[in-house]
């Protein structure tokens, strides 16, 4: 029995080690670092148009160095809502790909997101990093379930009375920022997070065979 050590151990997906926030068209969208310079997120904006060859703010948060970096996207499929940005320098410092991953068809538990929606980020300051299931499909796209609310606490609306300032938040204001986030199986990236499906607890998923296309 050999006692060496498989190095693709070490190759294992860490969503957390690699995730971004991405600043383009006046939207904040989660990211993923795919390779030290190349960050993979959703093509959609709620902003202004973000075209091929804009230049983005792409930030690396609980590094060292959590510095600005500035990319430009290289390229975007609207359709599968995929847009990738080369940075001007490398966001992380890793030595091996990303181990990508794709899931059967039938419902899957025990997957991972890693994401910064906004009202989490200004709540707590923290990403969000909670268990998912990945729900039944064979196509490109899946439904997913989070049962995470990534902030609970109303929102203040500077712009009314003291006393008229707080709401509730919708779906969509509770996940706002969440598009581009990885999701993670087995040590492999799976997917990414694309759209909020109609409840808190419900996104949908770019799997990693359509990202891949």
């Amino acid at each position: 029995m050999s006692n060496r050590t498989d190095p693709s151990a070490s190759w294992a997906f860490d969503g957390l080690s690699r995730l971004c926030s991405v600043s383009l068209g006046g939207s904040l969208l989660s990211g993923c670092a795919i390779s030290n310079s190349l960050v993979l997120t959703c093509a959609h904006t709620t902003g202004r148009a973000f075209p091929l060859g804009g230049t983005a703010t792409v930030v690396r948060h609980g590094s060292d160095d959590t510095e600005a970096v500035s990319a430009t996207a290289i390229f975007l499929s609207e359709v599968a809502d995929v847009r990738l940005l080369y940075t001007e320098r490398p966001v992380v410092d890793l030595l091996y790909p990303v181990p990508w991953g794709e899931l059967f068809s039938e419902a899957r538990p025990g997957c991972r997101i890693w994401g910064y929606p906004e009202a989490s980020v200004r709540d707590t300051g923290s990403e969000v990093d909670a268990d998912c299931v990945v729900g039944s499909g064979s196509g490109g796209d899946r439904p997913l379930t989070v049962a995470l609310r990534p902030r609970s606490t109303p929102l203040g609306d500077q712009t009314k009375p003291v006393h008229e300032q707080h709401r509730p938040l919708d779906d969509d204001e509770l996940w706002m920022g969440i598009s581009g986030a990885p999701v993670g199986y087995g040590g492999r990236l799976v997917g990414m997070v694309r759209a909020v499906d109609g409840r808190f607890d419900a996104l949908r998923m770019v799997t990693a065979p359509a990202l891949l296309r």
